[in-house]
């Protein structure tokens, strides 16, 4: 069951790999296999934070947590630690997350167990990326995609070029990033991986957003979000729509842009991430399209309610992204009533995944 449902997750199938796991589940409990369960409910956790319920999934994660808590220095343990320090990272609980992934690397090192090794280090160089420690955030990425190509681990090698090229677009080095990303999208091609395809599609818009190429971005945002319905990952579903608004708010259409932001909003509100730096982005969109058609009081209300969610706001002001400062900048000016600034950018999320 546990294999059927691995390979359910990989192939983006979220659904039947949850049936898989808690029916491993059972099965571990009838056989009084505390290790094998606590593997079911990491799994049954995993997944559920991937279909967009992150407060739910960090709960199963630390009830498995609690199962293996007689084998606090197992393989499986140091995994459910990982992916729980990946919900706090989109969470912006990042100095937790921090603490989780230093330790569980140190730990990999001592084994030496490569590919754990890597995807601690992966989501470890997503901390410091979100902590604006771009440098820091290249070493661990780079060395996780060294260790992921040693190892053969052709899903870790896709999400390491992702984060690399998403960490190139955020210094602005676009061609570079461009680069990787369509690398990161052939290999999960191949693998079928729908999920992570949808979500460096949408990130590759970045790249054609900055030369202008608004047109070829709203067509790669949209096949990201068609990808992500497939794939039932609603997050990733109101990444797209987030970008959609940020691309219509550079195109004039400010109507459609303050309906995409508030769809965005209202979807991540409804899965549990009403307090995040994306919450924070989409209202900020709304804000700056209902300013742009002469809505002043709404635009004023959406930006005090993206103010307002301040464990979101501040990882948001933490970002190194030139655009998300910016567009931070906007929220405040238009939440005390001033005047809109220039040049509105869009707000670009990161790759992730364990």
């Amino acid at each position: 069951e546990l294999l059927l449902g691995e390979l359910d997750y990989t192939g983006s199938r979220l659904a039947q790999a949850r049936r898989h796991a808690r029916a491993a589940q059972q099965l571990a409990r009838a056989t009084r296999s505390t290790e094998l369960e606590g593997i079911a409910v990491n799994m049954i956790g995993v997944v559920t934070f991937q279909l967009g319920q992150l407060r739910r999934g960090l709960r199963i994660m630390e009830q498995a947590e609690l199962v293996l808590r007689g084998r606090r220095n197992s393989r499986p343990t140091m995994l459910t630690s990982i992916n729980r320090a990946v919900v706090l990272n989109d969470l912006g609980e990042l100095a937790r997350a921090q603490s989780i992934l230093e330790g569980c690397v140190r730990v990999a090192r001592r084994r030496g167990n490569g590919r754990d090794l890597g995807t601690a280090l992966g989501n470890l160089g997503i901390t410091f990326r979100k902590l604006g420690r771009l440098a820091e955030a290249r070493r661990c990425y780079q060395e996780a995609l060294d260790i992921s190509r040693e190892v053969g681990a052709l899903d870790r090698i896709s999400a390491n070029l992702g984060n690399l090229a998403n960490l190139d677009f955020s210094e602005r080095n676009f061609e570079q990033g461009a680069r990787l990303m369509r690398e990161a999208m052939a290999i999960a091609e191949e693998l079928g991986d729908l999920s992570s395809l949808g979500l460096f599609s949408i990130n590759l818009a970045t790249y054609h957003i900055e030369l202008g190429e608004y047109e070829h971005a709203k067509r790669l945002v949209l096949d990201g979000r068609e990808l992500a319905k497939k794939a039932r990952v609603p997050y990733y579903e109101a990444s797209a729509l987030n970008t959609l608004a940020s691309i219509y708010n550079l195109t004039g259409d400010f109507a459609r842009a303050a309906e995409s932001a508030q769809n965005a909003a209202k979807a991540l509100e409804s899965i549990g991430m009403g307090d995040t730096p994306e919450f924070c982005s989409a209202q900020g969109h709304r804000a700056v399209a209902l300013a742009r058609l002469g809505r002043h009081k709404e635009a004023r209300v959406a930006a005090q309610q993206g103010l307002a969610r301040k464990a979101g706001y501040r990882a948001m002001t933490e970002d190194p992204d030139a655009d998300t400062r910016h567009l931070c900048q906007n929220l405040e000016s238009i939440a005390g009533g001033g005047r809109l600034l220039d040049n509105e950018g869009q707000a670009r999320l990161n790759p992730r995944r364990p």
